[in-house]
Parts: C-alpha cells; sequence; structure tokens
C-alpha cells in the first residue's frame, strides 16, 4: 500500500471566508487523493467533509465521516472534526453531541470557536453559547 499524507495546506481556507468551503475548483485538485490507499490526515478529511457539505454534495460529506469513523479506529481522531461535518451538514444535534465529546477531549482548537467563521451554522443555538462560556470564552 502506498503511504503518504495527503495535507490541504491552511492556507486555502483564506480564499473564500465568506462561505468557509474550499472553492469547487480547489477542492477538485483534492479529490483524486480521497479513496485512494493512502494516509489522509483527519483534518484534511474534516475540511474536505466540511467543505462538501457547504458545497451541497451530502452524499460525498458523509462519505468522510465514514473514512474518518474508519480512520479513528487505527488512530487517534479528534471528536472536533466530526463535529465540523456534521456542522456543515446542518445535522446539529449531531455537531453538538460531537462538539460535546471535543470539549471531554480538551481539543485545542477550542480557543478558536468563537472566531472561526465554521461554526457559524451553530451560533444562533443556545448550546453554543453556553459551550462558548464553559471554555472559558468572554
Amino acid at each position: 500500500m502506498l503511504r503518504r499524507d495527503a495535507i490541504i495546506p491552511d492556507s486555502i481556507w483564506l480564499s473564500a471566508p465568506e462561505t468557509a468551503a474550499i472553492p469547487p475548483e480547489v477542492l477538485a485538485k483534492y479529490e483524486p487523493v480521497i479513496g485512494l490507499e493512502v494516509h489522509v490526515s483527519a483534518d484534511s478529511l474534516a475540511l474536505l467533509g466540511y467543505s462538501y457539505a457547504r458545497l451541497g454534495e451530502r452524499g460525498q460529506a458523509q462519505r468522510t465521516l465514514r473514512e474518518l469513523t474508519a480512520a479513528s479506529r487505527e488512530r487517534f481522531v479528534p471528536a472536533f472534526f466530526f463535529a465540523l461535518v456534521y456542522t456543515a451538514l446542518e445535522d446539529k444535534d449531531q455537531a453538538f453531541t460531537w462538539l460535546e465529546r471535543a470539549y471531554v477531549e480538551r481539543y485545542t482548537r477550542f480557543a478558536y470557536l468563537k472566531l472561526e467563521a465554521l461554526w457559524d451554522p451553530l451560533r444562533s443555538d443556545p448550546r453554543f453559547s453556553n459551550l462558548v462560556r464553559r471554555v472559558g470564552m468572554p
């Protein structure tokens, strides 16, 4: 099996801050990696899943959730990444279930929870402000 890391650079997210999704033309560059027998980083999978969901590709987003689940059988995959995909799929209950797990894990990205546009679909839910308060953000 070919083994290499396939990582989507964080700088790609700067290309579409208003939608917080990878633009389709950029996403197409990374699609060939998915489904190959390569190690794709969990954060890259989560960001792909998020983008697929925001672009209306629910099946692709759900596929990335299955891949994250499979990866979690072999290595630690932060609950935060599952929450991210469920947020984009607009499944708030699942998103908050996974965010609560991430809170227990004390995942470091919580420091940006209040700031990142990725979480905009959850901001109007009282569970979000409760979580932000518990994390210790004003």
